[in-house]
């Protein structure tokens, strides 16, 4: 049975940090620049500028953003 499903191509992108690997990964999945990711993280979702892995988590892991 051949596959059927469409493919979906990610380009990659760099995370300035090791803490930032969250924002990273959301803006490869949504196509848009690590910038607009984490100023949506700070502005709608309260991230501060400096935040460690584990708050990253949290937000990655609450689901889609209302």
């Amino acid at each position: 049975m051949a596959n059927t499903l469409p493919l979906t191509t990610y380009k990659r992108v760099q995370s300035p940090s090791d803490s930032l690997d969250g924002i990273a990964c959301i803006a490869m999945v949504t196509g848009k620049p690590i910038a607009d990711i984490f100023k949506v993280a700070v502005e709608k979702f309260g991230l501060p500028l400096w935040s460690p892995p584990s708050t990253l988590k949290a937000i990655v892991t609450a689901g889609p953003m209302p």
